[in-house]
């Protein structure tokens, strides 16, 4: 019984050591894209006014 519970964790210290180091080489490189990948390029434009006035406001920061 004690050299089955030996054998199991010896066997997980492998596994655990194996799949740590498959894991962090994994994450390495940035990914590829591949034939037939959609992507999009988006471009926003417009204007920001002051809604009574109707003018432009200035030097103002709008985020997405």
């Amino acid at each position: 019984m004690k050299i089955k519970m030996v054998i199991i964790k010896g066997i997980n210290l492998i596994l655990i050591g194996l799949l740590s180091l498959l894991g962090f080489t994994g994450c390495v490189k940035e990914p590829v894209d591949e034939y037939g990948t959609p992507h999009a390029d988006y471009s926003v434009k417009g204007s920001a006014v002051n809604k009574t006035t109707e003018k432009p406001i200035e030097e103002i920061l709008v985020g997405l």
